[in-house]
């Protein structure tokens, strides 16, 4: 690995800490501790999610990152037939 990429995984990494400890602090929380369900929250969940993946990404192995995007590729390619079936569908029930 390079110093440049190296460099820009750890602060990659940094980024998703931060985030990660931002999205935990208390003013993101209801009383009781839990985060709340509705709107914004949910938001503040997902991304918390999304920041969780990312720094879990950044762990894997080469081996590991390859394997990965091969299943997000089959992923989209099954999501993307998905849409297709549901287009042809609707069109033959207008059609109707």
């Amino acid at each position: 690995m390079t110093a440049d990429c190296a460099d820009f995984t750890d602060q990659r990494h940094d980024q998703n800490q931060r985030m990660i400890s931002r999205l935990n602090s208390p003013s993101d929380m209801s009383v009781d501790g839990s985060l709340p369900v509705e709107g914004k929250s949910s938001m503040v969940a997902g991304m918390r999610a999304v920041a969780e993946i990312e720094s879990a990404i950044e762990r894997l192995s080469p081996a590991e990152v390859k394997e990965l995007a091969a299943w997000l590729e089959e992923y989209q390619q099954m999501i993307n037939a998905s849409a297709e079936i549901f287009q042809i569908y609707e069109q033959e029930e207008g059609g109707r």
